[in-house]
């Protein structure tokens, strides 16, 4: 991809103030619109934008499954919420006899809680 991206004129990344020379690679590669400019200005080649359009695209998919993720994990950890105070509570009315088995039943609850606000971390730090 790095032909796509080659300077044909001397020009600056409007991003970081960069300067690029004759024959250096433009990067990181530019945006959609920024490559537009620099294909008008004739410092980039054509195929920069074709280039760049395509590379939105996928930063577009990736986005996408990286929010689909986190909805999963929240969907996740909200049930184990759920299921944690639902368990609380049968704990708190449970019979003494019934006691040790409640709160076995409170523990994984937690448990599964715990991993699932893990696994929510995890998808919003990807």
């Amino acid at each position: 991809m790095s032909k796509e991206f080659t300077v044909l004129a001397e020009c600056v990344d409007a991003r970081s103030g960069k300067r690029f020379k004759k024959d250096a690679i433009f990067t990181p590669p530019p945006s959609l619109e920024q490559a537009t400019r620099l294909v008008a200005a004739r410092c980039l080649p054509e195929a920069a934008i074709a280039a760049a359009e395509k590379l939105e695209g996928e930063s577009a998919a990736k986005t996408e499954r990286r929010a689909k993720a986190i909805e999963k994990a929240q969907a996740t950890l909200d049930k184990a919420k759920a299921d944690l105070v639902a368990t609380e509570a049968a704990l708190a009315e449970a019979a003494e006899a019934d006691k040790a088995k409640a709160t076995e039943a409170r523990d994984a609850a937690k448990k599964v809680m715990n991993d699932a606000a893990a696994g929510l971390a995890k998808a919003q730090q990807a």
